[in-house]
């Protein structure tokens, strides 16, 4: 049928008919990959149609369905709204494109037919609702097909932000479909991720509600009827995050990339930029919010990341942000809370705090202002540096900052209440410790198993050890904790610092004590947590942590 023209329009409606049939997870990674390829194929027999009149009917047709077949089947079909996008679009099909991909005003009469200015709209709805398409499969299950839906967002997505690369309402569209607030949440006071665009859109601000996510297209006069429907709970993973930050970097090389950090070469050559295409702010904008994202993504995933002392990614970051300037330390600092550590962004604020330009220093000493309620993470140097920012930039910023060192942090900021002695719901878990008690040994457990998950006061749960130390009978050697003049070497003199005696006959009382517990896995967990929660609020210099840390180590190894 492909070699006869006659047959064309028969069989542009078969295939695209396949397209918009419902897609299920397969059985095996092999049906998956044939099933992709077999789709791979049908959209390349489709572009070698010639798209006529009835052609258009049926993309129209199709258009106007996908946001139903988004929400309802199992496998969102991207590769249809990709398809849709390149066949329906009227500025794309119409006008002359230049040497840089992008449509001038200059229409072909020849390449009109039936086509309307209208079909944009709906184009570029059918790619959003795809790119904001939540799948309705778990990524553990079917990691192979997840990583196949991510890549076809992927493209679709580079598509979109390269056809309306000079758009600000465009921009602000796509990211808030691709950047998902429900699965990560960037800003504390805007509900969508593309906060920094809309913000910047006349037509948002005139007919969209202020701290809300967009609706496209923008009804005329009434307001959007909200309809409940099923939205999936999508869980995020490390080859989200990694994705996402790949995903970043294609969107920056499509923007004309970041300057080249050649610092040889060759005799009449720019080392500081090996092209000289100018790159495109708003595209380089884009990748910036996609990065900071893909971070929030991955600090998700990693628990531990508040203690950090490096990332690749904040490096890259951190590159972005000195080329973009002004803009991007804005974002940093309406988003560092929950994308980078107080020492990044204290760091950040540092170089760019260096910059020429006035209002990058003014942006950066703000910055620094915003890191102080947090100087009890930071280093000395960190905290004077900030202050010094914040003293160039006048009188009443600097007051700001020694109130912000001054006054005790927030509750959200510090959450004290987890290190209180006698936290609200001490009692309570007493009382459920009691109910576990007479129940028996196996409900005792399972009650330590799951104070050791809920409960973050260190007292409490030191508590609780030594009670199971007192309780639970004893089992054998391998369950039990070795002797201590096995596994602790004697304390030397030079150790004998009041400090760390002090600290010492803690951490030994606690090991004596958590490892005493039936189920060893637990033990160790809730050791781990006593020793680092203590740590954080005993002053004890580097020396004596190392020797504790060494201390706790050893022991572990021991029990396992």
């Amino acid at each position: 049928m492909s070699t006869d023209t006659a047959n064309h329009s028969l069989m542009f409606t078969f295939l695209l008919n396949v397209l918009q049939c419902p897609k299920y997870p397969m059985a095996t990674k092999y049906l998956q990959v044939k099933l992709y390829y077999l789709e791979g194929e049908i959209v390349s027999l489709l572009q070698t149609v010639n798209v006529g009149g009835r052609e258009l009917e049926q993309l129209r047709e199709a258009a106007v369905q996908m946001a139903n077949a988004v929400a309802c089947q199992i496998v969102p079909p991207i590769a249809l709204a990709h398809f849709i996008l390149d066949r329906l679009s009227y500025v794309f099909n119409v006008c002359e494109v230049d040497q840089s991909g992008q449509p001038n005003s200059r229409v072909v009469p020849t390449r009109l037919g039936a086509r309307r200015p209208q079909d944009d709209d709906l184009a570029l709805k059918a790619a959003l609702d795809a790119v904001g398409a939540r799948p309705l499969f778990s990524d553990e299950d079917y990691p192979l097909l997840s990583e196949a839906v991510r890549r076809q967002k992927g493209e679709l997505t580079i598509a979109l932000l390269t056809r309306h690369r000079d758009s600000t309402e465009k921009l602000g569209l796509i990211l808030d479909r691709l950047l998902d607030p429900s699965i990560h949440k960037m800003y504390s006071w805007h509900q969508s991720n593309a906060a920094y665009f809309l913000d910047r859109d006349p037509v948002y601000l005139k007919r969209g509600q202020r701290g809300q996510r967009p609706v496209f297209p923008f009804p005329p006069h009434s307001p959007p009827v909200v309809r409940r429907r099923f939205m999936p709970v999508v869980s995020t993973t490390e080859a989200h995050a990694h994705y996402m930050h790949e995903l970043a970097k294609r969107v920056l090389t499509e923007a004309g990339g970041s300057q080249s950090s050649v610092v040889f070469a060759p005799i009449g050559q720019n080392p500081l930029g090996m092209s000289s295409r100018s790159s495109n702010r708003k595209l380089h904008m884009c990748a910036f919010l996609i990065g900071m994202y893909a971070i929030g993504l991955h600090n998700q995933v990693c628990t531990s990341w508040r203690s950090r002392t490096y990332s690749t990614h904040v490096s890259w970051i951190n590159l972005q942000a000195a080329e973009l300037g002004l803009m991007a330390i804005e974002v940093v600092r309406e988003t560092w809370p929950t994308h980078l550590t107080p020492s990044e962004a204290a760091g950040l604020a540092d170089k760019a705090g260096q910059s020429r330009d006035p209002a990058v220093v003014e942006e950066a000493a703000r910055l620094a202002l915003s890191v102080l309620p947090y100087a009890y993470t930071l280093s000395a140097a960190e905290t004077q540096r900030a202050l010094l920012q914040c003293r160039e930039q006048g009188s009443a910023l600097l007051e700001n900052a020694c109130r912000a060192i001054e006054e005790p942090t927030s509750h959200a900021q510090q959450q004290q209440q987890y290190y209180y002695q006698t936290p609200p719901y001490a009692e309570d878990i007493r009382w459920l410790f009691t109910i576990s008690v007479q129940l028996g040994t196996p409900y005792f457990v399972s009650f330590l198993d799951a104070v050791a998950k809920a409960v973050s006061s260190p007292f409490l749960l030191f508590q609780f050890a030594m009670e199971a130390n007192t309780r639970l009978p004893p089992y054998p050697q391998q369950y039990s904790m070795p002797p201590m003049n096995r596994s602790v070497p004697p304390p030397q003199p030079s150790h004998s610092t009041k400090a760390f005696a002090h600290a010492h006959q803690l951490l030994v009382a606690a090991i004596a004590a958590f490892m005493r517990i039936p189920h060893a896995p637990t033990a160790h967990t809730l050791l781990e947590d006593f020793y680092r929660h203590v740590k954080k609020q005993k002053a004890w210099k580097k020396d004596v942590q190392h020797r504790l840390g060494a201390l706790l180590h050893e022991a572990l190894n021991q029990q396992r």
